[in-house]
């Protein structure tokens, strides 16, 4: 598992000091709103949370029966000085329900404010999630200036069809989606989790990482750059498969939250189908990263490809001459205990250039690698392309760029195919 260090880490809560008391706001339009407060039953109710610069809003449910946010309702998370006026960034929302469900059908938004042409003034805010089942069918939004972080510790998780997260930088670095699980990782069909942004050097931003028992991926992974002012590089996805699922801390939990509507955030209807489908999952691809299609015939899409039009600043060096490059590829790891199942299309193509009187040269292919301690079997699509440059319109052409690398460590399944 990855630990990251950089600006979105935050310690995981796995014990809570339950603090009632609220921070001392002087703006009268949030006084009357509890700052950096605990939110303690079963269902999540709407509005608007406030918290400050190194608090947050937890959730939890002290009765037990899980924590559920409700579909069509819709959770605001806003950031306040301590001289209680708004800071323009998102805010920060801890569901906490140890050995129980964390349900999120509803809307979360922890984006920053934006202006009145709908500009980002601020950054996004954070989504944590510490439970000993994840399942969310809604939408979570931790957009910004710089993308925001949604992190969950599990011992498994479900992101049902159709689910959308985003923390997306619009105006510099791209967020972070980090999700470790002790259990399978499903990621069902329609479901889209977009990180894109600029990447800041090699720190943690504009990253994808998810670490399960098993992982699998059925939905749309988006870790691409942006132009701003500048074609930027790809970001990176990760997809790590340990083995050795705990289907007994994934059973207590949803065996817990299973009861009456109201008063429990799993049927036991749906109890039946999370566990029938987790069962199944482990039996057929315990340790393996599964990027596949499904009965429907959706195909699962990852990428992580540059974005062009204009030089990527992080490309100081050129191209051979004095022609700079537009952004290039980024990085794709997939790595399995088991085996490597691939059925999808996955991308870290460089940008394509542009022509002017300094034309930008193609931005280079990025670099996918697969590590499998068994096999891998590929029926799907790979590409780590150099794009095309730019014309000139003065002295000289923006050259292609070069080609990306695929690295496969693994028993390959002989129908196997590049591109």
């Amino acid at each position: 598992m990855l630990l990251y260090a950089g600006r979105f880490s935050q310690p995981m809560a796995w014990t809570l000091s339950l603090l009632i008391g609220t921070t001392a706001i002087t703006n009268p339009a949030i006084a009357a709103t509890p700052v950096d407060s605990t939110q303690d039953g079963p269902v999540v109710n709407g509005g608007t949370y406030y918290n400050t610069f190194l608090g947050k809003t937890t959730f939890t449910n002290s009765r037990g029966g899980g924590l559920w946010l409700k579909a069509g309702t819709n959770i605001r998370g806003l950031e306040v000085g301590e001289n209680g006026q708004l800071t323009n960034n998102g805010g920060t929302f801890h569901f906490y329900a140890p050995n129980n469900v964390v349900r999120l059908d509803g809307n979360i938004n922890v984006s920053g404010l934006v202006n009145g042409s709908g500009a980002y003034l601020g950054d996004g805010g954070k989504v944590f999630v510490d439970s000993g089942y994840l399942f969310q069918n809604g939408n979570i939004f931790a957009n910004g200036l710089n993308g925001g972080l949604v992190q969950a510790n599990v011992a498994g998780m479900t992101v049902g069809s159709g689910a959308h997260i985003d923390t997306k930088g619009f105006g510099g670095n791209g967020g972070a989606v980090l999700f470790a699980s002790s259990g399978p990782v499903d990621i069902r069909r329609n479901t889209v989790i977009n990180t894109s942004g600029k990447v800041a050097g090699m720190v943690d931003t504009n990253v994808i990482a998810i670490t399960g028992s098993l992982v699998n991926q059925e939905g749309v992974l988006n870790a691409n750059g942006v132009s701003l002012g500048g074609g930027l590089r790809g970001g990176t996805i990760q997809l790590t498969a340990s083995g050795q699922s705990d289907l007994t801390s994934m059973k207590d939990a949803l065996t817990a939250a299973t009861g009456a509507p109201g008063s429990h955030a799993i049927s036991p209807q749906e109890r039946a189908f999370l566990l029938q489908r987790n069962d199944a999952l482990i039996h057929n691809f315990d340790g393996d990263v599964r990027v596949g299609r499904t009965s429907n015939g959706s195909t699962p899409v990852v990428t992580a490809n540059g974005t062009g039009g204009a030089p990527d600043p992080m490309n100081n060096h050129t191209t051979g001459s004095s022609i700079p490059r537009a952004g290039d590829g980024g990085t794709i790891v997939i790595s399995a205990i088991q085996d490597i199942l691939h059925e999808g299309q996955m991308q870290a193509n460089g940008a394509t250039g542009k022509s002017a009187t300094t034309p930008v040269a193609g931005g280079y292919g990025g670099t996918v690698t697969w590590l499998a301690r068994r096999n891998i079997n590929n029926s799907g699509a790979i590409q780590v392309d150099g794009s095309n440059g730019g014309g000139h319109n003065v002295v000289q052409d923006g050259a292609g760029g070069n080609g990306g690398l695929i690295v496969l460590s693994g028993n390959r399944n002989p129908r196997f195919l590049t591109k």
